[in-house]
Formats: structure tokens, sequence, C-alpha cells
């Protein structure tokens, strides 16, 4: 994949990034997901409960599920369209993109969880239940937000 590389077709611009620049730009956005749910632990810990998502969280959760797939789509589909390009053999497109999309969303999760818990590895019981919940609730706005993004087979 080209790093950076800008392509421009009538009215549309299209940057293939290296998967280094896509590695960049996901754990920037990793970070950030990762305090919002050590805010939430902090939160829960603070009220010794571990309740709803609060409505700011809610809204940056949002905000990032919708960012990171439409970021994950893109740069899957434009990995697979180069890999279908190069291969002379019978190649799956569809299947390409699904897996290449699921990995990116995976690695982003497995991201924001690494460094929750490099923050404290140690998390009390109601700082857990947080956690917990925080990563699911994550996990269903990033499955939601790709889901726009599916084919129709």
């Amino acid at each position: 994949m080209g790093g950076g590389v800008v392509s421009s077709g009538g009215d549309l611009n299209v940057v293939v990034l290296s998967r280094d620049e896509q590695k960049a730009i996901s754990t920037d956005r990793a970070q950030f997901v990762a305090e919002l749910c050590m805010n939430f632990e902090d939160i829960s810990v603070r009220k010794t409960t571990v309740a709803e998502l609060p409505e700011t969280v809610c809204e940056h959760l949002a905000a990032t599920a919708q960012a990171f797939t439409q970021f994950a789509a893109t740069c899957s589909d434009a990995e697979a369209i180069q890999r279908m390009l190069r291969k002379s053999e019978d190649f799956n497109l569809s299947d390409a993109i699904t897996e290449r999309r699921q990995t990116m969303m995976n690695d982003f999760v497995e991201s924001v969880a690494k460094r929750v818990m490099e923050n404290n590895p140690n998390p009390g019981i109601v700082r857990h239940e947080a956690r917990d919940k925080f990563m699911r609730q994550l996990r269903a706005a990033l499955d939601v937000a790709m889901s726009k993004h599916d084919q129709v087979r």
C-alpha cells in the first residue's frame, strides 16, 4: 500500500495509507477511547456502582465508532481492491474486505483494552465491572456502525 498516495478521479479524492499510517491513526483513536473508559471507571468507583454510560461518553463513543468504522471500511476497500488487481487467480473481494474490516475492529478494541489495562492492571470489583460494561458497549457501537458498510450479498 502506498504511503499517503492520493488518487483523484473527477471530484473524488482517495487517500491510500500504509499499514503504519493506518496504525498511527488507529492508535490515536484507541487512546481517546481508552481515556473515555478510564473516566467511566473513575466515575463508577466514586459512585461505588456501575451505572449507565454518561451521555457525553455515549456521544463521544458513538462519534468515534462511526468515524473509526468509516476509516476501517475505506482502508479495507482500498487494500482489497489493490490486492484483487494484483492477483491473476480467482480472488473473493467480499471476503477479503470483510476479513480486513473485522481485523481492524478487533485490533482497535484490543488496543483500547491494552491501554486501559496498562493504566490500572489490578482493578477492583467496581472498576472491573465498569471496564467490562464499557468494552461491551464499545464492541456493540462498532458493530452497529460497521453494519452500514456491510455489503449486501
